[in-house]
């Protein structure tokens, strides 16, 4: 990748961030799109698009968004934290507890031992 691509990329990120700052999820997601083609490797920019659609109640497509991500950065643990946030909110709990123990894979962290006792008791209260 050419350096003027990774300098397009930050560019385009932090006026994703100034539009989503401003409330204007349309311009955000456009900029942070367009991030992403300039450098596919930009995981706070799937981050933050991820943000902009969970804002838009789109718990499905910010998840996605993330499981993009999550292939050029297998390690991040707060991608795999944020899926199983979004599934979670999307209401599909097995997801939510299947991401969150990736999350716990890469990263022992308390936050993510809490959170899945949450998800745990909320799918053993959905399951059939």
């Amino acid at each position: 990748m050419k350096q003027y691509e990774y300098l397009e990329a930050e560019d385009y990120y932090d006026m994703g961030i100034a539009w989503l700052d401003q409330d204007n999820l349309e311009r955000a997601e456009d900029c942070l799109r367009h991030a992403i083609e300039c450098n596919p490797a930009y995981s706070y920019a799937y981050i933050d698009l991820a943000r902009v659609l969970a804002r838009r109640a789109d718990f499905h497509g910010a998840v996605h968004v993330l499981k993009e991500a999550s292939f050029h950065d297998r390690n991040f643990d707060r991608i795999y934290y944020l899926m199983a946030k979004y599934a979670f909110k999307e209401g599909d709990f097995r997801n939510a507890l299947h991401h969150i123990e990736r999350a716990l894979e890469v990263e022992q962290k308390e936050l993510y031992i809490r959170v899945r006792k949450i998800i745990e008791r909320k799918y053993r209260g959905a399951r059939p």
